[in-house]
Order: structure tokens, then C-alpha cells, then sequence
């Protein structure tokens, strides 16, 4: 770890060279902050100042990802369901590179602090409100199928299983250090006939794409069961007739 410790700050001090950075707290987060990362993974720096929010750079032949926050933004990001299931996770995990004035390491205590108690009437809220908007692609997963569109049908399907997890994360009070373990984790919370129909809508069951998308309308309509208590009657309204496609 502390190799890429040292890379960090050697990287921050040739940026503060070229005049990309000034004085702002520097931290690692990512998977070499977690210790998982492999040989593909880039280097994930966040600057918690003014910037240009996001930039690629390749620094001693590594790719590095450099973001920019606000650190009120990034206190923001703690307390917004959406954010705080990855946010908390990654700035537990986060390794500071520099921290002059201890802002950095202000903001891993908050998420060290970080609780769902407080945040669940805003979760039920969001999860409510993001399952009835996906409703819209659920209606048209069904009209491209009716009318042999397979490609709009096959987009449509892969907005409802990339989206519909990450809904889900929050309605289960998960956190996950990355994205790319929000399928397995909510597949493993929320049971076996979901992971069933998460990868066949995925094709990970050697279904046809008309069978994979299918799977999809089922896949919202197990959602749409799952969150049914939180839903007003609009949007109890909206999502029934969107789950009942699926049949």
C-alpha cells in the first residue's frame, strides 16, 4: 500500500507542478485504496476542491482518474440515498494523500459515522419514486416486442437490469465499494428467484433475446412487488399497469 502511496503523491506533486493543482486535500479512493485492485485498474484520485469534475491522465505509464468536489459537496453526497451507497463505502476505504488542513479526514469520519437511520424516508422516497419512472421503460421493452423491434427492445431491457439493482441497493440499505458488485450483492439480499430472472434478463441463460427480454417485464414486475408499501397511489397506479406486462 504504501507504494501506491508514494506514486499518489509523486503523481499530486508533478500535477501541482504543471498547475493543475494548488493546495487542495488529495485523497486515493478506489480499489487501490481497498487493496483489490489488478493490473487494468486506474488510479482514482479526488481532489476536494474547484475543478473540472473529471480527467483521464496516463502518469508513469498508470492510468489515473482525477475527480474534482467541492468538500460540501461531498458531505452532500453522504446524506442523498442514491450517492451514499457508494460514497460511504469508498471514503471508509479512502487513503488520504494529502490533507493539510484535515478537511479529508473530517469527511472519512462522516462516512465512518454513516448510519441508514436518518436517511430512510428519503430512501423509501427515491426507490418509490425511481421504480414508478422506470415504468416508462418497461412499457417500452413491451411495444418493441409487439412490434418486432429487437434492438430497441434489447436497449430498453438493458436499462431496466443496469437500473433496477442499483434502486434495489438502496431498498435493501446496501453499500458497495464499486458498481460492478451492485448485481451479485443484490442478488445474493434479495433471493434466489430474483438472481434467477436478474441473469436471464442479463442472457447469462442462454435464452433468446425476445425470452431475455421478457425476463426484464418480470424482473420490474418482482421489483414492483418488493417496494409495492412505499408507493402513493399515483404511483401504485402507474407501476401496476407497467408490472402487469409482464404477464
Amino acid at each position: 500500500m504504501s507504494d501506491i502511496i508514494d506514486f499518489c503523491a509523486a503523481a499530486v506533486a508533478g500535477l501541482v507542478a504543471r498547475g493543475q493543482l494548488a493546495g487542495e486535500p488529495v485523497v486515493l479512493v478506489g480499489s487501490h485504496a481497498r487493496g483489490t485492485a489488478t493490473a487494468e485498474s486506474d488510479v482514482d484520485l479526488l481532489v476536494l476542491g474547484q475543478g473540472p469534475e473529471y480527467l483521464l491522465e496516463v502518469i508513469g505509464g498508470r492510468l489515473v482518474a482525477l475527480s474534482w468536489r467541492t468538500p460540501q459537496e461531498q458531505a452532500r453526497r453522504f446524506t442523498a440515498p442514491e450517492s451514499a451507497v457508494a460514497e460511504v463505502p469508498a471514503w471508509r476505504a479512502a487513503r488520504i494523500v494529502r490533507d493539510a488542513g484535515g478537511v479529508a479526514a473530517d469527511l472519512r469520519a462522516q462516512a465512518h459515522a454513516f448510519t441508514w437511520d436518518g436517511l430512510a424516508a428519503q430512501a423509501d422516497r427515491w426507490v418509490a419514486e425511481q421504480v414508478t419512472g422506470l415504468a416508462e421503460e418497461t412499457h417500452k421493452v413491451a411495444a418493441a416486442l409487439r412490434t418486432g423491434r429487437a434492438r430497441v427492445a434489447a436497449v430498453q431491457r438493458n436499462v431496466l437490469v443496469l437500473r433496477l439493482p442499483m434502486v434495489l441497493a438502496v431498498h435493501l440499505r446496501l453499500l458497495y465499494d464499486s458498481e460492478n458488485e451492485v448485481w451479485d450483492l443484490v442478488a445474493a439480499a434479495a433471493g434466489g428467484a430474483w438472481a434467477d430472472t436478474q441473469d436471464a434478463a442479463l442472457g447469462l441463460r442462454g435464452l433468446s433475446p425476445d425470452l431475455s427480454c421478457r425476463a426484464a417485464l418480470v424482473l420490474y414486475r418482482d421489483a414492483a412487488a418488493m417496494v409495492a408499501d412505499l408507493l402513493d397511489p399515483r404511483q401504485a397506479a402507474v407501476v401496476a399497469q407497467a408490472a402487469a406486462l409482464a404477464d
